[in-house]
């Protein structure tokens, strides 16, 4: 086996030495900010679903309900047409099946059609929200999915959480530092995630008890938490 010369291995070996004396030595530290805030606006996704022997039948009744709800939000709680949109429509058939159908082979009969118009709406007034849920289901609607609030110009609030977020991950950093002995350098890495925390939708009982209350349907927004986490990587020496 042919030997290498002194100098020949020194410089196999002078990158490797190298780079292990250039190899910075790190601190990687995560950082939380939480903000949290009242919301401003409220999401309702309500609708009209509706059946009948037939789909044009059912589908004249779910329009004029609808038309009725439509009327009642942009007539008497002015709703902007930016804040009402349609999410979700469907017609489908209703079938019965047989007793024992599985044993028999008895096929589904048809016995009507099933018409749905899912509406979803943003309230900027949150003390209108009781009362647009109690019009909205005296006129016609029958399907009420839930409530979601949210904030309207989150941008300052996230900018907050940011703020407190670094110095939560300095904060621990300089606890390490001045106990381990090393200072802080030039930060090498950075990198950010989170946002809101939504909670969860709020689900609103069946429209016929909606129907026979006496009063606007009480609804409670709460707080929402926004949440930035960083993560920042330190030269020490």
């Amino acid at each position: 086996m042919k030997r290498l010369a002194p100098f020949a291995l020194a410089a196999l070996l002078l990158p490797a030495a190298a780079l292990a004396a250039e190899a910075p030595r790190t601190l990687t530290l995560n950082g939380l900010g939480e903000v949290f805030a009242r919301p401003d606006v409220a999401i309702i996704t309500l609708g009209v679903e509706k059946r009948a022997k037939t789909a044009r039948e059912a589908l004249m009744a779910n329009t004029r309900a609808m038309t009725a709800v439509f009327d009642v939000l942009k007539g008497k709680w002015k709703l902007a047409d930016a804040d009402m949109r349609t999410s979700g429509f469907s017609i489908r058939a209703r079938y019965v099946y047989p007793k024992n159908s599985y044993s028999s082979g008895g096929e589904p009969k048809l016995v009507g059609y099933v018409v749905s118009n899912m509406l979803t709406i943003r309230v900027h007034d949150l003390k209108k929200t009781g009362g647009i849920l109690d019009d909205v289901v005296r006129t016609g609607s029958n399907r009420i999915n839930g409530i979601a609030f949210s904030i309207e110009k989150p941008a300052p609030l996230k900018d907050e959480a940011r703020r407190l977020a670094v110095r939560d991950a300095l904060r621990k950093a300089r606890i390490y530092a001045g106990e381990a002995g090393f200072k802080l350098g030039e930060v090498l890495r950075f990198s950010e995630s989170g946002g809101f925390i939504p909670p969860r939708p709020v689900m609103m009982a069946r429209t016929k008890m909606l129907e026979s209350a006496a009063a606007p349907v009480p609804v409670a927004a709460g707080k929402q938490a926004l949440r930035v986490s960083v993560s920042i990587t330190w030269r020490i020496r």
